[in-house]
């Protein structure tokens, strides 16, 4: 096994630096290369002048509020309960996880469904959530959110909201749901609370 080590020579009363590699030969320790360094002064010039090298690629996710937001649908079993309540063919990708997918993206970066691929590719969400490329497409969304009647939607509501009263003291009393600013479907008809004149709240 080769040790690797910087050590100090004094030559004529003045120090000098030596990078080493040692290693066993015939059971003692020795030298098996050296490569002279230079003075304190010379050392510290060259460290001066170093560029760090560039990094080959790099990758930059949205993580924390992604994250925060994953874990709370993890431990409130939010996929199982949709899915259960918005049952589909065993093919492709759940209609449960299109919603999580649309719910956390509404939450922290609110955008059309036609660049929420592009968004899912930029958070730690294709680690966490596994999708095949091209599965969040926008007609993806369209024909899975097409499968979701009104009934459903009441019955996930149900079930959800009984599982965040069982887990958490919360009375429901005090519970209040503010839609007004909530504009998402464009009709050419009407006025919206938006600052675009063509969309009615919902």
């Amino acid at each position: 096994m080769i040790v690797a080590s910087i050590i100090k020579k004094t030559i004529k009363n003045k120090q000098y630096y030596y990078y080493v590699e040692s290693a066993r030969v015939n059971g003692k320790p020795k030298y098996v290369n050296q490569v002279y360094l230079g003075s304190a002064e010379a050392v510290l010039r060259k460290v001066a002048t170093l560029k760090p090298s560039e990094a080959l690629y790099s990758e930059i996710e949205s993580f924390a509020d992604v994250c925060l937001l994953y874990d709370l649908a993890e431990r409130l079993s939010v996929i199982e309960t949709l899915n259960e309540c918005f049952p589909k063919r065993n093919q492709g990708v759940s209609v449960g996880v299109y919603a999580l997918i649309a719910a956390i993206n509404r939450a922290v970066a609110p955008m059309a469904k036609v660049n929420i691929e592009i968004w899912y590719g930029k958070t730690v969400l294709r680690s966490l959530m596994p999708v095949p490329k091209g599965g969040l497409a926008c007609q993806r969304f369209w024909d899975n959110m097409g499968l979701i009647s009104e009934g459903q939607i009441d019955t996930f509501e149900e079930v959800f909201l009984e599982e965040i009263l069982r887990r958490y003291p919360i009375r429901a009393s005090r519970l209040i749901y503010d839609a007004t600013n909530f504009c998402n479907c464009s009709i050419n008809r009407g006025k919206s609370n938006s600052t675009q004149s063509n969309l009615v709240n919902l």
